[in-house]
């Protein structure tokens, strides 16, 4: 009779006990409720980009040169949310540098694409024949010059012609690298089923605690990403040694939009893979905090609003740059020394600490 007792006051208490996440429901969240829908975010984007331009290049005027950069923002925004899943296919035929070729240091990129509209190469406008090209002339970089470098205000008229084929083949490589990506994550015994259930005799893959260290270090080199090709090439504590010209997207003035997009993406990565149940109870305030803090990022990048140039000569707007810069080595420490500890694999990232 005490043993029936005992039991049934056991039995609430067991059932409202948290129970740790398996390494498999993680990485199946992470894959299914984050990393294929921001894929095929990113190539619908790039479709309607490129219908954007064949309206721009049929009807060369203002308006649908206004919708074309719109649809160049929203492009961008889509690819920040999954950048920092830096591993995987992306990696595989050069695709990362094919979406986005940066940091570009000795403007090599630029100078390719400044020379394809100099000379009118037709060749950069074939699909086919671009992707057989450098991969700076097939990404965002080359197709944030064509709609806001130099010269493009010519594209709302008949004088853009070569720029806009141009920019319509950028966009159709972009779609089809961000399909590439897509077909690979959801291929039935591709990369998606080797992190679910990983194996010994996989190459990918071997052990639980070798997809945990993939996933944990979207969030630790998302940081040090932000930090060291974001911020730093253009920001210096004093302003004549800062240069906004360094920033990425200066052009089209999305730079801090572009950061704002890889920490709401590595946000909702978080909270989808549910890394934080793999915690154990005690432990589980390091999600919480990781959360807070990138949700400060995310409304810090929002809130500087001025082009890159403009909130370099601001001081409410530096102050923010420079608390943007504290963050990341927060966030990357929580990673690292909170979450990453207590799932063991601190080892592996401790080069990465922020120090």
């Amino acid at each position: 009779m005490l043993r029936i007792v005992f039991a049934l006051i056991l039995m609430p208490i067991l059932a409202i006990a948290p129970a740790k996440a398996a390494t498999s429901d993680i990485a199946r969240a992470a894959i299914s409720g984050f990393i294929i829908p921001g894929y095929e975010q990113l190539t619908g984007e790039a479709e309607l980009q490129a219908l954007s331009f064949d309206k721009l290049c049929a009807q060369p005027d203002a308006a649908n040169l206004a919708t074309a950069r719109a649809g160049f923002e929203a492009l961008v925004t889509a690819w920040g949310r999954v950048e920092p899943v830096r591993f995987g296919p992306v990696l595989t035929d050069n695709r990362l540098d094919r979406i986005l070729f940066w940091p570009d240091r000795k403007s090599t990129g630029l100078k390719q694409v400044q020379r394809a509209i100099a000379t009118k190469d037709e060749t950069a406008t074939t699909l086919a024949i671009l992707q057989q090209k450098s991969v700076a002339l097939q990404g965002l970089g080359a197709l944030e010059f064509v709609l806001f470098g130099t010269g493009a205000d010519k594209l709302a008229g008949p004088e853009g012609a070569y720029r806009c084929a141009f920019g319509h083949a950028i966009a159709a490589a972009l779609h089809a690298t961000g399909a590439e990506i897509l077909a690979d994550w959801e291929a039935p015994d591709g990369i998606a089923s080797h992190m679910i259930a990983p194996q010994p005799n996989y190459a990918d893959y071997r052990t639980e605690d070798e997809v945990l260290q993939e996933l944990l270090g979207v969030w630790v080199h998302g940081m040090e990403l932000i930090r060291d090709t974001r911020i730093a090439p253009f920001y210096a504590n004093s302003r004549k040694d800062s240069n906004a010209k360094a920033a990425l997207f200066w052009r089209s003035g999305l730079t801090f939009a572009a950061m704002r997009a890889n920490a709401f993406g590595m946000r909702d990565m978080f909270i989808v893979s549910g890394l934080s149940d793999a915690l154990a109870e005690t432990a589980r305030w390091a999600g919480g905090a990781f959360v807070f803090e990138l949700d400060n990022f995310v409304r810090t990048a929002g809130d500087i609003n001025p082009p890159v140039d403009e909130a370099l000569n601001d001081d409410e707007m530096r102050a923010k740059i420079s608390y943007l810069l504290i963050l990341t080595t927060s966030l990357q420490r929580i990673a690292v020394q909170q979450i990453g500890a207590e799932l063991g694999l601190s080892a592996g990232f401790s080069a990465l600490d922020g120090d």
